[in-house]
C-alpha cells in the first residue's frame, strides 16, 4: 500500500477527506457518455468532471494530519479483515439512474446492479464498506450516520429542464434509465458495463491554487 503524501504547506494541516473506489478509464468513458445523454434534460447542471468521478465508501470531512494517518491505518485493518474473511478483488456493474433531492435542486447519480451476475460483487462491496466504517469508528473518527447507498455522482445542482414532459427528477431518471438500457428489468446483467475493484483510496477534496475542485489520492490499500 502507498502511504499518505504530506506536502509541506499550511493547507496540509487540515484536509477534507473521504475513502473511495477509483474508476478505470473505460468506466469513466461510459459515465461521460451517460452525462452527455442526460445533458439536454437538465437545467443548470454542474457535471462531475471526468477526473473526479468515483464511488465514495465513507465521507470523513475535515481531518488533521494525525486523523489522516488514523484513517490510513483503519483502511489497512479493513482490507486485512476483508481478506481474512475470504474477500478478494471483485467486479461491480453500473446500474440505473437516481437522485438525491437538495431543496429545489437534485444530485443526479448512477447506481449499481445488485441482482443476477452482479449480486456477488455487490455483496462484496457492502461487506468491505461495513468493515471499513467499523475500523474508522474504532480509531475514533466520526463518519456519516446514514445507510450506505453506493452511487457515482454525475451532476449536482440540477433541475428538470423545460420540455422534458416530466415534472419530477425521479420520474425523468426512471424513464431515461429504461431508454438507455440501464434499468434492471431492461438490460441483461452480462451486457452492462462493469469495473474491477482491487483496492480502496483515501482522497483529498480541494481546490489546487484556488482552481477547480479536484479529488487527489493520498494513500491506497490493495485488496
Amino acid at each position: 500500500m502507498r502511504e499518505p503524501n504530506h506536502p509541506e504547506t499550511a493547507e496540509s494541516l487540515r484536509r477534507r477527506l473521504f475513502v473511495a473506489l477509483t474508476l478505470d478509464e473505460s468506466t469513466r468513458d461510459e459515465l461521460e457518455r451517460v452525462q452527455g445523454l442526460l445533458l439536454p434534460d437538465l437545467a443548470h447542471p454542474h457535471l462531475t468532471s471526468r477526473h473526479n468521478l468515483h464511488l465514495t465508501l465513507v465521507f470523513l470531512g475535515e481531518q488533521t494530519l494525525r486523523q489522516e494517518a488514523d484513517a490510513t491505518r483503519a483502511m489497512r485493518a479493513a482490507t486485512r479483515a476483508f481478506a481474512d474473511a475470504g474477500g478478494t478483488s471483485f467486479r461491480l456493474s453500473l446500474g440505473d439512474l437516481g437522485c438525491f433531492e437538495r431543496r429545489s435542486r437534485s444530485v443526479v447519480w448512477m447506481g449499481l446492479r445488485r441482482t443476477g451476475s452482479a449480486r456477488a460483487g455487490y455483496g462484496s462491496l457492502m461487506k468491505l464498506q461495513a468493515l471499513l466504517e467499523a475500523e474508522l469508528v474504532l480509531t475514533g473518527l466520526k463518519t456519516e450516520r446514514r445507510p450506505f447507498r453506493p452511487h457515482i455522482t454525475l451532476a449536482r445542482g440540477c433541475r428538470v429542464a423545460p420540455g422534458t414532459g416530466e415534472k419530477s427528477m425521479e420520474d425523468l431518471l426512471l424513464r431515461r434509465s429504461r431508454e438507455f438500457g440501464l434499468a434492471a428489468e431492461v438490460g441483461a446483467d452480462e451486457k452492462c458495463p462493469s469495473f474491477g475493484v482491487d483496492g480502496i483510496s483515501l482522497m483529498w477534496s480541494h481546490h489546487p491554487a484556488g482552481g477547480a475542485l479536484a479529488y487527489s489520492e493520498l494513500s491506497r490499500c490493495s485488496l
